[in-house]
């Protein structure tokens, strides 16, 4: 049996510990969480797990230091303040093979190459789960785009522009093949605004990104998009409307309406275990290497920091965002 750790149960790592139902392998999943709501959360998933006859095996820790020493996989979703000192030490403690790390991965651009070292030197391979990169919508969408100028627009209300913009981020990376980007904050909104989870900010306005090709994101939250979350991709000679949260994709030839379908947009309990088994199974992923987003990864939280500090009138050590 393998033995699997997911790190922060609450929110997003029940829904990961959900996902490993539709995974081919067995496993004995390892938690641990110090929060009593989340694992009164955990306990809630193992009765309806020994309802469906999970074959997993599951034990629930409130310390790192609990973790057994050899671990294959582990899932890290914790906050992102967090995030650093639990990889330094579950790298330090335990054989590790695999690494799953939610976003925003650091809230500070100096933490990625520490870690990155300690990645190499513990042979452990890294991914980030931006999983619209395993969307099939975002890989046909790819195929039908090569070699084109691209130009990204993602308009939504209160969707968290701070927190989610990496995602799109990442997403305009897929498509463009391009990791050096420039952002542009300047039509951000000169408030802060707190976020959903408590004790982080939000952002609205705009965040423009481009790269030296002349391909461009733009993305924006503002009230005028209330009920709407929308991405637009377009090409000189094509262009897509993804509305996700209805799994509608509109196609336009030359501006002009050509089809229009419903798409499948899976969600994390359906997609950890499909990610898992190729990890285990493949020694790879379709997600982003951590290697390979750490440079816009940095740059967009340069880019937020100083928005941060303009606004605080002093500088921000750490981007307070998740």
């Amino acid at each position: 049996m393998i033995n699997l750790a997911v790190i922060g149960a609450g929110n997003l790592g029940s829904h990961h510990i959900s996902g490993l139902l539709l995974s081919s392998n067995e496993f004995h999943v390892h938690i641990v969480d110090s929060k009593k709501h989340a694992i009164n959360l955990l306990n809630e998933k193992f009765n309806y797990f020994s309802k469906v006859h999970s074959k997993h095996t599951f034990t629930i820790y409130d310390n790192l230091n609990q973790l057994p020493q050899e671990i294959t996989i582990a899932i890290i979703s914790t906050t992102a303040e967090s995030r650093r000192a639990v990889v330094e030490l579950i790298a330090e403690r335990c054989k590790l093979k695999y690494l799953l790390l939610e976003k925003v991965v650091f809230q500070n651009s100096s933490d990625f190459k520490p870690i990155l070292e300690i990645l190499k030197k513990n042979n452990i391979k890294t991914w980030i789960n931006f999983p619209r990169r395993i969307f099939e919508v975002y890989k046909d969408i790819k195929k039908q785009i090569i070699d084109e100028l691209i130009s990204i627009e993602v308009v939504g209300y209160e969707w968290g522009l701070a927190c989610n913009s990496i995602h799109m981020i990442d997403l305009f990376s897929y498509l463009t093949n391009q990791v050096d980007f420039s952002f542009d904050s300047n039509q951000l909104k000169k408030s802060i605004f707190n976020s959903k989870r408590k004790n982080f900010k939000e952002l609205k306005g705009i965040l423009k990104v481009g790269t030296s090709n002349g391909d461009r994101l733009i993305i924006k939250d503002d009230k005028k998009y209330k009920n709407r979350f929308e991405i637009s991709i377009n090409t000189p000679t094509i262009s897509f409307k993804i509305f996700e949260h209805d799994r509608i994709l509109q196609k336009y030839v030359s501006n002009q309406f050509h089809s229009q379908k419903k798409i499948n947009l899976p969600f994390q309990s359906e997609l950890t275990g499909i990610v898992i088994d190729q990890i285990i199974n493949n020694n790879r992923s379709d997600l982003t290497k951590y290697e390979d987003c750490m440079h816009y990864h940095m740059t967009m939280l340069d880019c937020f920091q100083l928005h941060f500090s303009k606004f605080y009138d002093k500088k921000i050590s750490k981007c307070p965002i998740t």
